[in-house]
């Protein structure tokens, strides 16, 4: 590769790109992430092939109290600091695929916010397949379909399946069980989804549920924080909501996908208060 020129990390990208492109990240989820994760999301997203050194240090100028917390805790030290972890192995890529369903947005009793999530994961390689964004992840037909939508578009098919037990994996077992004929598993990636990008949305939804402005029990008040939150959590184009509710969030919030993730919660107060105003008179 050098022959070509092609460099692994290249020491003559301009600082002020740099820095741009980590202020980017920090306004929203990437805030939570260690300059280990933001160094992989510059090469990988903003392809700045930038020494990891030098995102540290444009990370520590850009908010020099969050290293100094990080520092406090385990973001950042060496791995071998961090205490031993147990051994996993597999026999190689699309061997095993390993899915479940992580319900900590949904917060109490996993019914507060209709936010659940549901992915599949390679478990070789590590890679999300796919993840998706939902009001329930415990309907088997929208887990088997999410799967059959996979299966079809990529045409591949592991050997084993990995699974919990669990009424919502029904349909799925059964339709690999029936096409094949013949855990660095994923709630590792649940807690690093938890500690990078959850906890950036729940501090809002957390707000909103502790001052009152959200009622769990109220079903419009779920689908407006749904209409919200869910294409900020992840660009998501199925129709998740009642066709006349969207309808109706859609005339308030006309561009729904140019909101910020740090104005999601005052977003729903927003649509809430001009929703509750309209219908009272």
């Amino acid at each position: 590769m050098a022959h070509f020129g092609v460099k692994y990390v290249d020491y003559g990208t301009d600082l002020k790109v740099v820095e741009r492109a980590v202020k980017e990240e920090t306004s929203g989820p990437g805030q939570l992430l260690g300059y280990r994760s933001m160094h992989k999301k510059l090469r990988e997203h903003h392809h700045l092939a930038v020494p990891r050194g030098l995102v540290y240090d444009v990370m520590t100028q850009i908010d020099p109290e969050e290293r100094e917390r990080e520092s406090q805790g385990k973001v950042g030290q060496k791995k071998r600091h961090r205490g031993t972890t147990g051994t996993f192995t597999s026999l190689g890529p699309n061997h095993t695929y390993s899915g479940d369903g992580h319900d900590k947005l949904m917060d109490v009793m996993n019914n507060t916010f209709p936010l659940a999530v549901y992915g599949l994961q390679d478990v070789f390689s590590g890679y999300i397949l796919y993840l998706k964004l939902w009001p329930s992840n415990s309907d088997p037909k929208v887990i088997g379909k999410w799967y059959l939508e996979y299966l079809y578009k990529s045409r591949v098919i592991s050997q084993h399946l990995r699974l919990d037990r669990g009424s919502e994996t029904g349909i799925m077992a059964t339709i690999h069980a029936y096409l094949r004929q013949t855990d660095e598993d994923i709630e590792r990636w649940w807690r690093e989804l938890h500690k990078r990008l959850e906890k950036f949305f729940k501090r809002q939804l957390r707000m909103l549920l502790e001052k009152g402005y959200y009622d769990p029990d109220d079903e419009m008040d779920r689908h407006m924080l749904a209409f919200v939150f869910i294409p900020k959590c992840q660009a998501f184009g199925e129709d998740f909501l009642p066709a006349a509710v969207r309808t109706e969030c859609e005339r308030i919030i006309t561009d729904v996908d140019g909101i910020k993730p740090t104005d999601a919660a005052n977003t729903f107060l927003f649509l809430k208060a001009h929703y509750n105003q309209e219908h009272s008179t």
